[in-house]
């Protein structure tokens, strides 16, 4: 591949690894078709839980704005006592999300550290 438009959200651990990635991917002529964006809120105001909650418009704003081919999002949260069904459910709606503006697009959750 030459490249993706891609869309990175999550907390102030994650975004700045893919702002690495974005470096990379960028530097020399590689991949000429990269682009990237990010989204990034603090600790827990950066999990897919409350991204969805909160600002689930500025998101899909961003997703409207261009072809979005590579959706990264991070884990779900840093606390010990997780709602896995909530965290199931805020992936399930990013996915879908994305979905409805590209069937193409591909998505993956990474780990911060």
């Amino acid at each position: 591949p030459q490249g993706a438009n891609s869309l990175f959200i999550g907390h102030s651990f994650f975004v700045p690894i893919a702002e690495q990635f974005d470096q990379f991917a960028s530097a020399g002529s590689g991949y000429p078709n990269h682009s990237a964006k990010f989204f990034k809120r603090g600790g827990e105001n950066g999990s897919p839980v409350n991204l969805w909650n909160e600002h689930k418009e500025d998101i899909e704003a961003m997703i409207n704005s261009t072809t979005v081919e590579l959706f990264g999002m991070t884990t779900g949260t840093n606390k010990t006592v997780v709602d896995e069904v909530a965290l199931l459910e805020a992936y399930t709606q990013w996915i879908d999300l994305g979905l409805n503006y590209s069937t193409n697009m591909s998505f993956y959750i990474g780990l911060p550290w």
